[in-house]
């Protein structure tokens, strides 16, 4: 019971090298493509990278599985699954301790800035944190789903040019859409999440049953 079927895992206990060239990488203002097949575990990466390298409170993950929408405009989608988020995110920064009606107003008024500012929600977060002298951890799973919409594609790949924001892309093998994902995603480097040795296995065995009367 220590492990939940098919979720994510947010605090890893395996793979912690691989984790800490990640997050090498991104520090070293590289944006960073989180690669590999369904299943392998590469959201649990993100979630552990927030978890051990930058803070759950400096890391913003983005999972856009449900936003592949094909009939809408960047001009909404950027609003829809960036400026919302964003203003949550800015809310929580700054008001972690709020009650919900004060965070939820705090929010709304983050969310009138980025409109009153007319600059791309990401533009306006890295210029938010330009101005606090911070950088945070931005991460986007499922973006496999814009594979058929180049426009969305490109605009997520775009955001490496944010100095202020430390930049993961999970994105699945898809062999249809390899040549289409290398010319996107050009100047991001590529950590294909790695298998399982045979030593981790059985630490993941073995450490729920650590205090119990089970041994494996």
């Amino acid at each position: 019971r220590k492990y939940e079927p098919a979720m994510p895992i947010a605090d890893s206990i395996v793979r912690l090298d691989q984790e800490a060239e990640i997050a090498k990488t991104l520090r070293g203002d590289k944006p960073v493509l989180i690669r590999g097949n369904w299943r392998i575990g590469k959201t649990s990466m993100l979630a552990s990278l927030a978890t051990h390298q930058f803070g759950r409170e400096n890391s913003l993950i983005i999972d856009v599985s449900g936003e592949g929408g094909e009939g809408e405009s960047l001009e909404d989608f950027q609003r829809r699954f960036g400026a919302y988020r964003i203003a949550q995110f800015i809310a929580k920064r700054e008001l972690p301790d709020a009650e919900f009606k004060d965070r939820s107003q705090k929010e709304n008024e983050v969310a009138k800035q980025i409109e009153d500012s007319q600059k791309p929600p990401f533009e306006f977060l890295n210029d938010y944190l330009i101005d606090k002298g911070e950088k945070i951890f931005l991460s986007f799973d499922e973006v496999v789903v814009f594979a058929e919409q180049q426009e969305k594609l490109k605009h997520i790949a775009d955001l490496k040019g944010l100095g202020n924001i430390q930049l993961a892309v999970v994105l699945h093998r898809i062999a249809s859409s390899e040549k289409l994902f290398e010319k996107t995603f050009d100047g991001y480097e590529t950590h294909f999440i790695r298998p399982l040795a045979l030593e981790e296995v059985g630490v993941l065995v073995r450490k729920p049953l650590e205090g119990t009367r089970l041994t494996f």
